[in-house]
């Protein structure tokens, strides 16, 4: 793999299926997708996800990156195979994988915000209920006082995540 070739990160669920996505530009965001996706969890659907690194291939079926754009979300909420109910990673799972958690809950409130005309789009609530969000959110305001930027909040959630699944797996 040259340093030129556009990359694509292949998620593989447990239980069957693919989704790749791409083409990604480069290989720290290809990186950042990757540990977000397959980041600790307790949401069902994330259990035993692996994900790896290829070279896009125009030829294979690919999800687009997701743009930060409230606009665009709103557009493709309801769509069967990119919106908030399609198979892992849904629009929100690779909203957050792109984007980092802060910038995702931003542009999922201004994309419910803008007032559905009955296109065919609905409602949709990111999924902040789950612990898992809710110790994220936390974990990211006790961090935003002291790491500043999204991506080094991103990278110290991820290593503290990491780190509490290690502790998690020596407890047993």
């Amino acid at each position: 793999m040259t340093e030129r070739s556009e990359l694509a990160v292949h998620v593989v669920r447990p239980g069957g299926g693919t989704t790749r996505i791409g083409p990604i530009p480069d290989r720290g965001a290809a990186e950042d997708i990757v540990a977000s996706l397959t980041s600790f969890s307790t949401r069902p659907e994330r259990q035993g996800v692996s994900c790896a690194i290829a070279v896009y291939d125009p030829g294979q079926e690919h999800l687009p990156l997701v743009p930060a754009e409230p606009a665009c979300i709103a557009a493709l909420l309801d769509h069967p195979d990119q919106g908030f109910d399609a198979p892992f990673p849904s629009l929100w799972d690779r909203l957050v994988a792109q984007h980092g958690l802060r910038t995702a809950h931003r542009v999922w409130k201004a994309a419910m915000d803008l007032g559905h005309t009955g296109d065919g789009v609905t409602a949709h609530s990111a999924p902040q209920d789950s612990a898992d969000a809710r110790f994220d959110s936390g974990l990211r305001l006790a961090l935003s006082t002291l790491v500043h930027g999204d991506q080094d909040i991103d990278t110290a959630v991820r290593d503290i995540r990491r780190m509490a699944a290690e502790w998690a797996a020596g407890r047993t």
